[in-house]
């Protein structure tokens, strides 16, 4: 391991990460004008944290997007000598978006996507129950999606700073199918290994013209069908833990809950699942210690909000798709394509 790839992600990275989630395909020269630093200084330092695995542009299907397939999240019990090789096994699926070693009652955490139920069935009872060690398979159909980790942001930036960073394209203004065709897949497999490749590079590799590509990414992020992220090595960056709360909620009171703790600025996941502990928050923490805090915050806040279970993650194997080493750098990709009908095997 290099002294390069290594190193902790400085404040600099921060601001730039930072910007790049706000603002994933701006210029460096924009980006140089909103953090009052040299633009090929910024892009040179962008290429080591990309070289390195600590940072990362991708694309990521939205909520609305979320609806047209179907998720679920799956709670998996292994063997105790099995559970890094079932883990190693599920990275390879295109269905298992995101990959958790988790402590506490389950050993797995799985979010998965499929094209409809009967994928997602066959998935979870013939592919996951059949890998070698795994005791069991719990899944948890994912009713309804409040938020996901591309709203999740770090606060680097002044106010100052964000302002003058380019806005983002206003949702709402595209027409169109609001689902996404075969063309539109290709791109987000594209952008998901790279999301700040060239118009012209994409282009070439689609066999398009790179106008062509840049109306086809406006019009997915005007209909609110994608978003892009930036990603880092998160633990690099003094953000270790990331943890998973079981929660029960009256039905009554379920949505309003859900979009409200979406908004917390620890949430990096909140959905509505079946079951009897029927919501899920997934969150960013800085340290263990915080844990306690930010449940008492909950139990404070949050009234109607019954925490059930909770889980810290041991390590995240596998995020939307990319793969990554014990300290959240991006080693490789396994593209997720949840509409992808053999995509599970």
């Amino acid at each position: 391991m290099t002294q390069e790839t290594d190193r902790i992600i400085d404040e600099i990275d921060l601001r730039l990460i930072n910007a790049l989630q706000l603002a994933p395909r701006a210029s460096w020269v924009q980006l140089g004008d909103a953090l009052e630093l040299d633009p090929v200084t910024l892009a040179r330092r962008w290429g080591r944290l990309c070289e390195s695995g600590n940072a990362w542009i991708t694309v990521s299907p939205s909520t609305s997007v979320f609806r047209q397939v179907c998720t679920a999240f799956l709670e998996i019990r292994c063997r105790p000598d099995r559970c890094e090789s079932v883990a190693s096994a599920l990275v390879e699926h295109t269905y298992a978006v995101t990959v958790e070693c988790a402590g506490g009652d389950v050993d797995l955490l799985v979010t998965a996507g499929t094209p409809d139920l009967e994928a997602m069935s066959r998935f979870a009872l013939e592919v996951v129950a059949a890998i070698d060690g795994v005791e069991s398979v719990r899944t948890r159909l994912i009713t309804q999606w409040f938020t996901e980790g591309s709203r999740w942001r770090l606060n680097a930036l002044a106010p100052g700073e964000r302002s003058t960073l380019p806005a983002a394209r206003a949702a709402g203004g595209g027409s169109g199918p609001s689902a996404l065709s075969a063309p539109d897949r290709a791109l987000l497999r594209e952008l998901s290994r790279d999301g700040r490749r060239s118009w012209a590079e994409l282009g070439a590799d689609l066999g398009v013209s790179a106008p062509s590509v840049r109306r086809r990414l406006d019009r997915l992020l005007q209909l609110e069908l994608v978003t892009m992220r930036c990603e880092f090595a998160r633990p690099l960056a003094g953000y270790a833990v990331l943890t998973t709360f079981w929660g029960r909620v009256a039905p009554a009171r379920l949505e309003d809950t859900g979009r409200r703790l979406s908004r917390e600025p620890e949430t990096r996941n909140c959905f509505a699942v079946h079951g009897p502990n029927n919501l899920v928050v997934q969150t960013w923490l800085r340290s263990v210690g915080d844990l306690g805090a930010f449940e008492q915050r909950l139990a404070d806040s949050y009234p109607d909000l019954d925490i059930r279970d909770r889980s810290v993650v041991l390590r995240l194997h596998k995020l939307l798709g990319h793969v990554l080493d014990g300290r959240g750098r991006r080693v490789r990709s396994v593209v997720p394509d949840v509409w992808e009908v053999t995509g599970g095997r």
